[in-house]
């Protein structure tokens, strides 16, 4: 590990194109070290939209020949679930009990979601999720935010609103976290 990773307490991989920042991981032969970094939980990592795609196990619709990911999460995301960049939308989102007990205050959290994925399946009991997405066009509420160990993603991107829950629910995870890492 590098000076730089070993200082840092947490990383948030953003939204973007999916295959772009595979391809730039894997050509900076970065794939596999973040990928132990992440494994390692001294730190958290939250990936948004393009991130929740890098970080799962498993993804659907993706590109032919597909693309590497880091697979640090037990779920399978469909890349451009809601559609193309054109059926971007926004929504008021669900938020879990558990979300709530960290980041008190209104039930649902309006999201933004741009050429968005989805968890379609989570293949562990450690996967929570954290927020859902129930729309009329669709009959069951979509997982839209989960969490696994010292790992987050969300299918919107909470940057592009004024709640900041989210962000403070990643600096407490990345907080306590600290804290059971140094015993303090």
């Amino acid at each position: 590990q590098s000076h730089v990773t070993s200082s840092l307490d947490g990383i948030i991989i953003p939204g973007g194109e999916s295959t772009t920042i595979s391809l730039f991981l894997k050509r900076n032969n970065m794939v596999e070290p973040l990928k132990k970094w992440i494994e390692d939980r001294n730190h958290v990592t939250w990936g948004t939209c393009a991130g929740m795609i890098i970080l799962a196990k498993q993804n659907e619709n993706q590109k032919i020949g597909g693309q590497p990911t880091l697979g640090v999460m037990d779920t399978d995301v469909s890349r451009n679930f809601f559609g193309r960049q054109v059926n971007s939308f926004e929504a008021d989102i669900s938020l879990s009990d558990s979300f709530l007990k960290v980041c008190p205050g209104e039930k649902t959290f309006h999201g933004v979601f741009i050429r968005a994925p989805a968890v379609v399946q989570t293949f562990s009991p450690k996967v929570e999720v954290l927020a859902s997405l129930k729309r009329a066009d669709m009959s069951e509420p979509v997982i839209v935010a989960v969490q696994q160990d010292n790992v987050m993603a969300t299918a919107f991107h909470p940057e592009l609103t004024e709640d900041v829950r989210w962000h403070q629910y990643f600096i407490e995870r990345v907080y306590k976290n600290k804290q059971a890492m140094t015993g303090t």
